[in-house]
Parts: C-alpha cells; sequence; structure tokens
C-alpha cells in the first residue's frame, strides 16, 4: 500500500492546496501591481497638468508684468502660490 493510499490523498490534496494557495497570491500580487500602476500614471498626468498649467501662468505673468510693472509682485506670488499648491497635491496624491 502506497503513502498516497494509506493517508487518503492527503499528499495529493496538500500539493494541490499548496498550488490553489500560489495561485490566489499570485493573483494577489497581480491585482497589487495594476493598482500601483494606475495611481503612478494619475500621479504622472496630475504632474502633466500642473507643469502645463505652470507654464501658462508663467507665461501669463510675464506679459502682464509689461503690461503692469507696478503689479509684478502680486502676480508672482499668484503664480507661486498656484505652483506651491500644485507640487503639494502631487506629493499628497494616492489615487
Amino acid at each position: 500500500m502506497s503513502n498516497i493510499e494509506r493517508y487518503g490523498g492527503g499528499v495529493v490534496s496538500q500539493r494541490a492546496d499548496v498550488s490553489r494557495r500560489t495561485g490566489k497570491t499570485l493573483a494577489a500580487i497581480g491585482e497589487h501591481a495594476l493598482v500601483a500602476d494606475a495611481v503612478e500614471q494619475g500621479r504622472a498626468w496630475i504632474a502633466h497638468a500642473a507643469m502645463t498649467n505652470v507654464a501658462a501662468l508663467s507665461s501669463e505673468e510675464a506679459a502682464y508684468a509689461e503690461m503692469f510693472p507696478h503689479a509684478v509682485g502680486r502676480f508672482s506670488a499668484i503664480a507661486d502660490a498656484y505652483t506651491l499648491g500644485a507640487v503639494r497635491a502631487i506629493g499628497q496624491w494616492n489615487g
């Protein structure tokens, strides 16, 4: 009589159980990887949008500074405040 027969298929069922658990673990790892990638893609999209906005604001700031030199400090403060807020938002974004 073999061990498999004596133990009622215990070795075979243990292997199947390990295989099933391994499959579930690999599936969970894959799901976590997909979520992490989506979060990173979201952060990149936000960073791209922020850089586009900062470029536009900087261009406007320069144009307005030429037209209204007495308000240069205000224009700078507004552009800087937006930029700092965008940097904070990107750093804190977790999807």
